[in-house]
């Protein structure tokens, strides 16, 4: 296996282990095991544990503020269609990785140090300028009046939760997340939602 794939191979089985057993509950050795190379490949390409999940933070985080700002940017089209658009957008990054979520969901219960500072110096700004264009658009009269901080983390928590309460899902729904069927009904359902928080759905 040529270098760059064995890179991405360790990357992508810490990705994979770290949203089904925490940061913490994650060993270099189980690692490895997952991606089927040596201690030494992992120290070559990432060093350790600590720079892997650096790298994986960025990754999402990156993809998070990128979308999260197209959301409520100034559209080409009706505010309404291209809310709804990026919204879909959003959703379906997610569905494309679902382990992203349950990741996140571990970053936040067990604050990594590395991930708290990253959130400082990068993730904070991005997600006050998020809040900023909400206030813009009640500012306007585009959307309706919302607390605009509250409002753009309820969102997140409508995408966080769903991919990460499989076992409920499993046994009250017949299959979680990400399965086909299911993944579409809670796309419909927080696209819906965002929409009618906004007072755009009527229009």
């Amino acid at each position: 296996m040529n270098p760059p794939a064995t890179k991405e191979k360790i990357l992508q089985a810490a990705i994979c282990l770290f949203a089904q057993k925490g940061i913490k509950g994650t060993t270099t050795r189980d690692i490895v095991a997952e991606a089927q190379v040596n201690i030494a490949a992992l120290h070559y390409h990432w060093g350790g544990k600590e720079d892997l999940l650096m790298a994986v933070y960025q990754r999402i985080m990156t993809e998070v503020a990128t979308l999260s700002l197209n959301v409520f940017q100034s559209p080409s089209k009706s505010l309404k269609e291209s809310i709804e658009r990026h919204l879909g957008n959003f959703y379906d990054f997610f569905i494309k990785n679902p382990e992203y979520p349950r990741l996140l969901n571990y970053i936040n219960l067990e604050e990594p140090p590395s991930c708290v500072e990253l959130n400082k110096r990068h993730m904070t700004p991005l997600v006050l300028q998020a809040i900023s264009e909400i206030k813009r658009l009640i500012k306007e009269k585009k959307i309706r009046p919302v607390d605009p901080e509250i409002t753009l983390f309820s969102f997140y928590g409508l995408i966080l939760i769903p991919f990460s309460d499989l076992y409920c899902q499993k046994n009250v729904l017949g299959e979680s997340m990400p399965e086909k069927k299911i993944a579409l009904r809670f796309k419909k359902q927080f696209i819906d939602t965002v929409l009618t928080t906004l007072g755009l759905m009527e229009k």
